[in-house]
């Protein structure tokens, strides 16, 4: 009998640990290296001069234009034009995002990569709601 009342306190007390939300995940250290074949997701910074790309292990990289993408937002599909070799090379400086629309394709050139730090998320966040665009 001991033995469930203390199976059902131990219950008890590991529910509430299971149903607080997760926290988020911490940002990366080191060098950043966002494989070409490892993308899984992006999305779209506000202004047109950055995108969030999320690989495969959802760690969620910023690349920066080197100018305005323009219609970046209104694009069907992405892809990237790199220097390395393979699909495990990482997307470097000087590498270019493709857009593919009925119109007329564009290159944008990456200027800089980073991890997405929940910094700049706040700052995308506030270039939406003031209407201030990068």
């Amino acid at each position: 009998m001991t033995r469930y009342i203390l199976a059902a306190l131990l219950t008890c007390m590991a529910l509430p640990a299971l149903a607080q939300p997760d926290a988020p995940a911490p940002v990366p250290t080191g060098r950043v290296c966002l494989r070409q074949g490892q993308i899984y997701d992006y999305q779209y910074a506000p202004g047109g001069r950055a995108l969030i790309v999320i690989d495969q292990s959802r760690v969620r990289y910023r690349l920066t234009f080197m100018a305005k993408c323009y219609d970046i937002d209104k694009d069907f599909g992405l892809r990237f034009k790199t220097r390395g070799v393979g699909s495990l090379s990482c997307v470097a400086k000087g590498d270019s995002v493709l857009l593919h629309n009925a119109g007329s394709p564009r290159e944008c050139f990456i200027r800089e990569i980073e991890y997405q730090t929940p910094f700049l998320d706040r700052s995308d966040l506030a270039a939406m709601g003031t209407g201030r665009l990068r």
